[in-house]
């Protein structure tokens, strides 16, 4: 994450502005990154947006990130494509692993310099409907980690007895 530009200052202290800010929301699949169709791309923008390199889908969500204060890491996003979200469901099915999800931040007047990133987001929940799809997302805590992930009993440890 670099430090916030001065056109976003500028922007956060005006009354009134035309600086923009966007969030662009990347899907990958962990098993396969990069083969198709992943990396998923939408932006929160009604047109394509260009964010270094790589286009962003225009579409309209709305991301509630992690509530500060309470200490909790969760973020919930819903999705609300513009495209059938039949087309977004259909690339999420087949997986057998957790796609995980890069949140960003950025100014539609400068799409390459990111504001704010939240990384290596785990889908927890998905809930779908005929106009919009709601992603649970969430880091994954070490706290919920089994340790050790194995009982050491006889039949998977036979040497140790």
């Amino acid at each position: 994450m670099s430090p916030v530009s001065a056109a976003a200052m500028q922007a956060m202290y005006e009354q009134n502005t035309g600086e923009v800010p966007i969030e662009i929301v990347t899907v990958d699949n962990p098993d396969a990154p990069g083969v198709a169709p992943f990396p998923l791309r939408v932006a929160n923008h009604p047109a394509d947006v260009v964010s270094n390199g790589n286009t962003f889908t225009a579409g309209s969500f709305e991301v509630i990130p992690p509530d500060q204060e309470a200490g909790l890491t969760e973020v919930a996003m819903k999705v609300g494509l513009n495209a059938p979200p039949h087309e977004f469901i259909a690339a999420l099915r087949p997986l057998t692993c957790v796609p995980t999800f890069l949140v960003q931040v950025v100014l539609v007047s400068d799409p390459d310099v990111i504001l704010r990133e939240w990384a290596d987001l785990k889908l927890r929940n998905v809930d779908a409907d005929n106009v919009s799809i709601v992603f649970e997302l969430r880091y994954e805590q070490l706290s919920e980690v089994p340790f050790p992930g194995h009982r050491y009993s006889v039949p998977l440890f036979p040497g140790l007895y």
